[in-house]
């Protein structure tokens, strides 16, 4: 991935339980350095986007998030993507693993 393009994270959920006001859904963006063995480098902060209120319009949510990279350093990066269906009571996360290069 090219520094200067912004990472594109497209995020579809399905299944998502629908209350009184609606669906009440949270996401929590990461996007962790890591050192060239593929353990977390503490030494560099991670980029967070926390408590990302989501507003679905019915048990599905489709929704793309740009993250600028442009300050960060060449390297290996772990995306971290963590959703919690507030209703449900139930969070799901994935991950991948990403290169920026200059």
């Amino acid at each position: 991935l090219w520094r200067r393009d912004p990472l594109r994270v497209y995020l579809e959920l399905y299944h998502l339980a629908w209350g009184g006001n609606g669906a009440d859904v949270v996401g929590d963006f990461r996007v962790v350095p890591l050192n060239d063995d593929g353990s977390v480098d503490e030494d560099r902060d991670p980029i967070t986007l926390d408590d990302v209120r989501l507003t679905p319009r019915g048990s599905t949510y489709r929704e793309f998030f740009d993250i600028s990279l442009r300050d960060q350093e060449t390297g290996r990066y772990r995306l971290e993507v963590e959703i919690t269906d507030r209703i449900r009571g139930q969070t799901v996360r994935r991950t991948a693993e990403l290169q920026l290069v200059d």
